[in-house]
């Protein structure tokens, strides 16, 4: 099975086995929660594709790139970089026996170097999705990510309009100041 491995921008490192189709955005309800303020809520979709992934892009704001070229989706080979934002990545094929438990032994001394790990359960009895996954991201890490909604005030809007109306008298009294003059 592929694997993904991500960068954020913070620097906190991110690997995964892709074995079905999985969401992934910022946002809580995805499969994949990638913790970094330039993916969107809703960012995309993986799924295997032979040795690589195919990516999808569902209309996010910072975009999708693969090899440098903004997509709105395509197949990641092995040695291919993509960018999910400012989320930098890249594609680990398939490797033998001996290099998956030398892999193995790695990734474990990374989880000890501080970098979070999450996991995705799958659906129908697959193997399970290792590193960013459907537990949610930390709250704290969440504050400060996207757009956030104001609540209109009244006494601004009150404001606007007394200033508008003021201009209307204004303009009023302008003009009736320079009919007097004329007459």
């Amino acid at each position: 099975m592929p694997k993904i491995h991500l960068t954020t921008t913070d620097g906190t490192s991110l690997e995964f086995e892709i074995t079905e189709r999985v969401s992934f955005g910022r946002a809580e309800g995805n499969d994949a929660l990638i913790p970094d303020g330039s993916v969107s809520s809703n960012h995309g979709e993986f799924a295997p594709h032979g040795d690589g992934v195919e990516i999808t892009d569902k209309g996010s704001t910072n975009g999708t790139f693969i090899n440098g070229e903004r997509t709105s989706g395509g197949v990641i080979n092995p040695g291919d970089a993509f960018k999910i934002g400012s989320v930098e990545g890249y594609v680990i094929g398939d490797a033998p026996a001996v290099e998956e438990e030398a892999a193995a032994e790695s990734e474990s001394e990374e989880a000890e170097d501080n970098h979070p790990t999450w996991s995705v359960p799958t659906s129908g009895g697959g193997a399970p999705i290792t590193g960013l996954g459907a537990t949610p991201c930390p709250a704290e890490l969440r504050k400060g990510f996207g757009p956030q909604a104001k609540k209109k005030d009244g006494k601004a809007t009150l404001v606007m309009a007394l200033g508008v109306l003021s201009l209307i008298i204004c303009g009023v009294a302008a003009f009736l100041i320079s009919k007097m003059g004329e007459s």
